[in-house]
């Protein structure tokens, strides 16, 4: 049986994993949301450091938001991309303000890319997409399937 892949969402705020959830389930695509409220619990989480996190898979894809309490987002992407093992996960940086100067350091830290985070649940079908873009380039090269709806 294929495995729904795994998008771990870093934002304090834990509506917009929840909103992110629904739009998937709207869009009939079977993903995993998992949600993380700070940046020194999406190390942990990533790392699988600890009780809480040691036997959870590896994300499949990670959304981050810029504004993270302990470590801030850019740290956050800045350690994932550091570490050898976890590098090729797709990483997207997810925020309500992205200036080109933020979008560019983010890209710079190889972030695969920047996204608005939208103001109402409509605007999360568009996050949806981008997201199924990235994760069908890695469920090229991974144990994950990825079933979309016909369209």
């Amino acid at each position: 049986m294929p495995l729904a892949p795994i998008v771990l969402v870093i934002d304090e705020n834990p509506r917009d994993a929840h909103l992110l959830h629904e739009a998937f389930v709207e869009a009939h695509v079977p993903v995993h949301v998992e949600s993380i409220q700070t940046g020194t619990d999406a190390v942990c989480r990533i790392q699988g450091w600890g009780p809480r996190f040691a036997a959870r898979k590896r994300p499949d894809l990670v959304l981050i938001e810029l504004r993270l309490p302990k470590l801030d987002g850019t740290e956050v992407l800045a350690f994932i991309k550091g570490q050898t093992r976890h590098r090729t996960i797709p990483t997207l940086m997810f925020s309500s303000s992205l200036p080109e100067r933020v979008q560019a350091d983010c890209r710079a830290l190889g972030a695969d890319a920047c996204l608005e985070k939208p103001d109402a649940f409509v605007g999360f079908g568009s996050v949806v997409e981008t997201i199924l873009d990235h994760l069908a380039h890695r469920c090229d090269d991974s144990n994950v399937t990825l079933h979309l709806p016909d369209v």
